[in-house]
């Protein structure tokens, strides 16, 4: 999102970014024209009846705080801040583009929220999702008014003398893991791998940056298998093409994704990747073979494989970063905003029917 609203910005549209949260320091930078403001709606809604007079107040308040915006068209990310955007925005005359960023397949909601997702969409003037298998899981009347638009894959800053590190020119090789510390990214098939290849590879290290509910969880794995050295968790980072440039090897273990920003990214800066096949993203980004490894989801034994054969073989990861870059001429930012601006364009034009 921070993506989309500063090249907006930059091309002098009128930005109003409203967040759930209370993000009184956003953690992406902004571009300086945008308007940005947290709202704080995000707490825990509680138990019935006390859930429907919150639900009721954060529907008014969300409503309040659009209309001081005076939008054109109201763009909402996430399921359910989508619902409640289509709740809140309900008796205005604004087009509406909601927007899923994980695949409902593999992510689905709880009832309420699920009943409530399959109603509000109906209202939606456009529903995008990042891959063509997430739109097919709704309906045929919201499927529609469906668009598939992947996220872009940015072109990496030039360093000011050579290009990514070299493996060869430090003491030990990296395997690199980037995500959130959840159980959706599969960093425990990834460690449980790695730990069958360590002695073998003796050069290599795991890095996997990240934060969250799994942090214990994986450091007490790490700790079981005597990794302590060689399995590293140094948390979140602002910069991570930095680390990027410094690592051998990028591997995505993720269950299921909406669309990994984080594999395109390791591929535009010349990593060979190797990643499960999993719902939904991977297989869009990755040509097999080409510029990067998939295997079958969920199989650890296959990861291991795979990472046994890359971590092997210089030439093969040289051959993959070589293509490696080429996922931005396909997924690059113009392209992929070009599209978006035509729908929002589209829907400006196109009177809301009601």
């Amino acid at each position: 999102m921070a993506i989309m609203a500063n090249y907006w910005a930059s091309l002098g549209w009128r930005i109003h970014l409203l967040s759930l949260d209370n993000d009184a320091t956003p953690f992406y930078p902004f571009h300086s024209d945008i308007m940005f403001k947290s709202l704080d709606l995000s707490q825990p809604l509680g138990g019935a009846p006390v859930a429907l007079f919150r639900l009721h107040k954060r529907i008014h308040e969300l409503r309040m705080a659009v209309c001081q915006t005076r939008p054109e068209v109201i763009l909402s990310f996430n399921d359910i801040t989508n619902i409640l955007v289509l709740l809140a925005v309900r008796p205005l005359d604004v087009p509406v583009i909601v927007s899923e960023r994980n695949d409902p397949h593999c992510h689905p909601l709880k009832n309420p929220w699920r009943l409530l997702r399959g109603m509000t969409y109906r209202r939606a003037n456009s529903v995008v999702a990042q891959t063509q298998s997430a739109l097919t899981y709704f309906s045929s009347d919201i499927r529609q008014r469906g668009r598939v638009i992947p996220n872009p894959v940015l072109m990496p800053d030039p360093l000011p003398n050579s290009g990514r590190s070299e493996g060869r020119e430090r003491l030990r090789k990296v395997v690199l893991a980037m995500g959130r510390l959840e159980k959706q990214k599969g960093f425990d098939n990834l460690i449980q791998a790695f730990g069958k290849l360590a002695a073998r590879h003796s050069g290599w290290d795991l890095m996997i940056w990240g934060d969250g509910q799994e942090r214990n969880a994986l450091e007490n794995r790490i700790r079981d298998l005597g990794l302590q050295n060689r399995v590293l968790l140094p948390g979140t980072t602002t910069k991570p093409g930095e680390i990027m440039r410094n690592a051998d090897l990028f591997v995505l273990s993720s269950h299921y994704e909406g669309f990994p920003n984080v594999l395109g990214e390791a591929m535009a800066h010349g990593l060979p990747v190797l990643s499960y096949n999993c719902p939904s993203g991977p297989s869009e980004l990755i040509r097999d073979g080409i510029d990067g490894i998939l295997v079958p989801p969920g199989n650890m034994e296959a990861l291991g494989v795979g990472m046994d054969r890359l971590m092997s073989n210089d030439a093969e990861r040289q051959k993959l970063s070589a293509s490696a870059p080429q996922v931005v001429e396909r997924f690059g930012l113009k392209t992929i905003m070009d599209t978006w601006t035509h729908l929002i364009e589209e829907l400006r034009r196109t009177p809301r029917s009601k």
